[in-house]
């Protein structure tokens, strides 16, 4: 799930234009679990917070409950990235569980998560 979530946010020029890339390594501002630098900002980062088995039939799990995190990082207000990360979410499924604005100094710090079941083959 997280190479599905990874990969809808790179595919995202709306969000792209907004995060902008590494000043060192050109890449996308869009992590995975924490930023490799501390210059990467305004950023997004997610990781799989979950994905805990939910649904059984004749004893054999048939899906889960996926609960992933997002955090927006910014020195200015991240309310439109956290628009489109919002929206970018939502298309691959999933449901926002809750949402925080975190007290950080000098920093804008927006959490979300969300969760989806995810039925296995």
């Amino acid at each position: 799930m997280k190479n599905e979530l990874f990969h809808a946010l790179l595919a995202d020029e709306a969000l792209l234009a907004l995060v902008g890339r590494t000043g060192t390594a050109g890449t996308p501002c869009i992590f995975f679990d924490t930023p490799p630098v501390h210059d990467a900002l305004p950023c997004v980062t997610f990781f799989e917070k979950d994905g805990s088995d939910a649904v059984f039939a004749d004893d054999v799990c048939i899906a889960r409950t996926v609960v992933m995190q997002t955090d927006v990082w910014s020195r200015e207000s991240g309310t439109e990235i956290c628009g489109r990360v919002d929206a970018v979410t939502r298309m691959l499924g999933y449901v926002r569980a809750n949402a925080c604005d975190l007290p950080e100094a000098n920093l804008c710090h927006a959490r979300a998560v969300y969760k989806k079941v995810v039925y296995t083959d």
